[in-house]
C-alpha cells in the first residue's frame, strides 16, 4: 500500500535516522525502492511477504508500535491489530481521528516526539495485564459479532 510505504520511509529517513533502537518493518511486496533506503540503515531490518501467523508474531512480540498516518480515512485496521494484539503504539492525531482510540496510544507530532516517546517507552514494561485490560475495553466496542449484529438491525 503506497501509505504504509510512505510511513515507513518517512519512519527510517526522519525517526530512525538517530534513533538507536531496532526498527522491523514487515508488508507484502516491498518496493526496491524501499528495500534500498532500509538496508542502508543498519538498524533497520526488512521482513518481505511474511504469512499472517508470522505477521501476528511480529506485532505480538514488537515492544513498540510506531503507526503514523499521513491521512483521514477512518479507522486503521493496522491500528486495531497493534492494539489487540500489540504492546505500545505510538501514532499520530491523524490515525486515531475520529475514533476513540488515543487514549490506548502515544500521540505524537513531529519526527521528534517520535524519538522522545519511543526512548521514553523502550525500557519501560508492558505487562500482559495491561494487553488483556486493553483487550477487554476494545472488544467492548470493536465486537464482530455484536457490530453485525447492529447493522443488521439498522439495515431491517
Amino acid at each position: 500500500m503506497p501509505e504504509n510505504e510512505k510511513a515507513a520511509l518517512w519512519l527510517i529517513e526522519n525517526v530512525f535516522d538517530t534513533l538507536d533502537l531496532p526498527f522491523v518493518i514487515a508488508g507484502k511486496n516491498p518496493s526496491k525502492h524501499l528495500k534500498k533506503i532500509a538496508h542502508k540503515n543498519e538498524n533497520v531490518c526488512l521482513v518481505e511477504n511474511p504469512s499472517g501467523k508470522e505477521m501476528d508474531e511480529l506485532i505480538s512480540k514488537a515492544h513498540i508500535h510506531l503507526l503514523p498516518s499521513f491521512n483521514k480515512t477512518g479507522i486503521k485496521i493496522k491500528l486495531l491489530h497493534a492494539l489487540f494484539n500489540g504492546r505500545f503504539v505510538i501514532t499520530n492525531q491523524a490515525a486515531v481521528e475520529g475514533s476513540d482510540l488515543a487514549s490506548f496510544c502515544s500521540i505524537a507530532g513531529t519526527a521528534f516526539e517520535y524519538k522522545k516517546i519511543a526512548g521514553e517507552l523502550f525500557p519501560s514494561a508492558f505487562s500482559d495485564g495491561e494487553i488483556a485490560k486493553r483487550k477487554e475495553i476494545l472488544e467492548g466496542i470493536y465486537d464482530n459479532h455484536e457490530n453485525a449484529i447492529r447493522l443488521m438491525q439498522w439495515i431491517w
